[in-house]
């Protein structure tokens, strides 16, 4: 038979198991908790980065579509100073800008352009404008 003080023992001993197992499902848990924080800190940085990437991947087509653009418009400016879009791209050699004066003293710009023509077999001629 069990004395009272071998009860009150074994009542001690199996509340401080208890006890014991409770503390180690308390840390368990919190471990579990601050694991689940750490991923999920990690999954946002990960999102972070790859919107970042998407974000300069954008500027950069952005950019991409802007170069485009400013090349079909000097394109159309170019085959407009040369008067016609079927003939081949001009190449500018040489202008020059100087001074003419007029009968009142006051000066006046006057340009002087040369271009050639590039055609398939080399330069085909040269154009000289000049305006006044």
């Amino acid at each position: 038979m069990m004395t009272l003080q071998t009860h009150y023992a074994a009542i001690a001993t199996g509340v401080k198991e208890e006890e014991e197992e409770e503390e180690e499902e308390e840390e368990e848990e919190e471990e579990e908790e601050e694991e689940e924080e750490e991923e999920e800190e990690e999954e946002e940085e990960e999102e972070e980065e790859e919107e970042e990437e998407e974000e300069e991947e954008e500027e950069e087509e952005e950019e991409e579509e802007e170069e485009e653009k400013d090349r079909k418009i000097c394109s159309r400016k170019l085959f407009t100073l040369m008067g016609s879009r079927d003939m081949d791209p001009v190449i500018y050699l040489n202008v020059t800008r100087h001074q003419k004066g007029g009968s009142s003293g006051g000066n006046s710009e006057d340009i002087e352009g040369r271009r050639e023509y590039a055609g398939k077999e080399g330069v085909v001629g040269e154009r000289t404008e000049q305006e006044g």
